[in-house]
């Protein structure tokens, strides 16, 4: 009897260590031109189920190939890669943001970084994988200099929002640009003293 009531423990036990092991496998480095092929699945796969939750962030036509091979071209693509250097998630980060972003009182700068495009493998969902590519890319950024970093995301991107609260980043306000459909809503995190 104390056999069979200790199997559900070592199953917890075993798949608990798996995922710690998972963690400890995965590595941030930049994209490179040879990953573009899983950048656009694991694009495929986001766009899919986001349509289907009706955000319409992102579609068909962007981001497309073009936009990672720029991103790529200007080292701003992370790609966090397991312990066989394949992609299993990626995110920008650069200085782009919209006009917009002016209309909102930050307590960034507007030359402070800017993350766009995270995306996870679903296969990869739910381990960490965001959280690692952000917290690895905080680092990165305060290594620069950079105290701050900003974000945002479609006001129907519920999972996103969800995230960068959890992840430590602060909701600024909301923007409408003129040529999207939805309001966005923007976060910033300072990342030091």
């Amino acid at each position: 009897k104390l056999v069979i009531n200790a199997v559900p423990f070592l199953v917890w036990l075993y798949f608990n260590k798996y995922l710690q092991e998972k963690e400890h496998n995965m590595k941030m480095r930049h994209a490179k031109n040879e990953d573009l092929d899983k950048i656009m699945k694991i694009i495929d796969e986001t766009v899919k189920e986001m349509n289907e939750n009706g955000n319409f962030q992102w579609d068909e036509s962007y981001p497309n190939r073009e936009v990672f091979i720029n991103d790529i071209k200007e080292g701003t693509l992370y790609a966090a890669v397991n312990d066989r250097d394949e992609v299993i998630g990626i995110s920008v980060a650069n200085f782009d943001s919209f006009e917009e972003y002016d209309n909102l009182e930050w307590k960034s700068q507007k030359s402070d970084y800017v993350i766009h495009r995270l995306a996870v493998d679903n296969v990869y969902r739910n381990e960490g994988v965001a959280a690692f590519l952000m917290e690895n890319i905080e680092k990165e950024i305060i290594k620069k200099g950079k105290c701050y970093m900003r974000t945002d995301t479609n006001s129907k991107n519920i999972k996103a929002q969800r995230f960068f609260e959890k992840v430590g980043y602060k909701f600024v306000g909301e923007i409408k640009v003129p040529r999207l459909k939805d309001t966005f809503f923007c976060y910033e995190k300072r990342l030091c003293d």
